[in-house]
């Protein structure tokens, strides 16, 4: 059977379909433990689950336990499930054991293995029978292009709707960690009414963060050249870093994804279609506007020059060459080059 997709097998799950085999594997574990917690939920009624639902951990167990349990007949249910957790700590050696049932699994079972943080080797035996009768599903890294999509969709899911702003305010203050927005939107939820739209407001109320002093902000001001913004902000930083969450790493690599992006759209040309651009770029549509203002501050010989001070206050940060400066006082020297470069 081939691998679907996320929002596929969520679908599906909540329809009440299983697969006799289900395979959950890659880098991302919170959309494969999203899956496999909504299987351990409605698979086997509660009422029935002492005789017909078993959680088993692949460090602690062995092919020939999973292979008991998932042989076994349903008990006044319609089926048996059997969930493997943390199955990455299956040695090779019980997954190849596991090879032959994967192939041809019980019909009345559902053998769900989740390999958290790991991708499946697809030269191994167990890996091709599974192909050949499971259901896999990829757990993928929330790519930064994919994220207001997904911010979007999910918000859906919990009854709500979510401006531009706020989508960018929680793009910037949480990233792409999928288990840190689904907490945070559920915070969110708690305190807003359903049916009601999640604005920036809403997001700095409830969450902590500020919609003009963060990342976002200061990036956006140094691409645009707007000086008195960026002093304001990095004043701000500079006062107070562990108050304002600030870290000269995640400073470094935000400016430094700002000025790799905006010389790869000066190699790209920014004439033709902007959805096309976008999706070549790896940003979101609404972004686009912003890099194609970036490109007209910064050439790419000046992006060069300020690839460099980067490159060089990042070795600053770690403590090379570097008496004892505090972050603050780095990031206003940094700051200071890279609007003078």
């Amino acid at each position: 059977m081939p691998t679907t997709t996320y929002r596929d097998l969520l679908q599906s799950v909540t329809a009440g379909k299983f697969p006799s085999l289900l395979i959950l594997h890659g880098e991302e574990p919170w959309f494969a433990g999203r899956i496999q917690e909504e299987v351990e939920q409605r698979c086997v009624p509660a009422e029935l689950r002492d005789f017909n639902q078993s959680i088993l951990y692949g460090r602690d167990t062995q092919a020939d336990q999973i292979l008991e349990y998932a042989r076994r007949f349903p008990m006044m249910s319609e089926r048996v499930l059997v969930s493997v957790r943390e199955a990455q700590g299956l040695a090779d050696r019980e997954l190849e054991k596991l090879a032959q049932y994967v192939l041809q699994p019980v019909p009345t079972t559902v053998l769900m293995m989740h390999f958290s943080g790991k991708a499946l080797d697809k030269r191994k035996k167990f890996t091709k029978n599974a192909e050949k009768s499971g259901v896999l599903m990829l757990s993928e890294l929330l790519r930064e292009r994919n994220l207001p999509d997904w911010i979007r969709t999910y918000v859906q899911e919990l009854g709500l709707g979510v401006t531009p702003d706020a989508i960018a305010l929680l793009t910037e203050f949480v990233g792409c960690q999928p288990a840190k927005l689904a907490s945070d939107l559920g915070i969110l939820a708690i305190n807003l009414a359903k049916g009601s739209t999640i604005l920036a407001v809403d997001v700095e109320q409830y969450l902590g963060a500020s919609r003009v002093y963060n990342m976002f902000e200061l990036t956006k001001a140094i691409g645009l050249r707007q000086i008195g913004q960026t002093y304001n902000i990095v004043q701000y930083f500079a006062q107070d870093p562990k108050a304002a969450s600030f870290s000269m790493p995640g400073c470094i690599g935000s400016l430094y994804l700002m000025y790799a992006k905006t010389l790869h759209l000066h190699e790209l040309g920014n004439s033709g279609d902007s959805q096309a651009l976008a999706q070549r770029m790896g940003i979101s549509p609404f972004a686009l506007n912003d890099y194609l203002s970036y490109t007209r501050n910064y050439s790419p010989k000046r992006i060069k020059k300020c690839l460099q001070i980067l490159q060089r206050y990042d070795m600053k940060s770690k403590g090379l060459d570097n008496p004892g400066t505090a972050d603050g006082d780095l990031l206003r020297e940094m700051v200071f080059r890279l609007m003078h470069a």
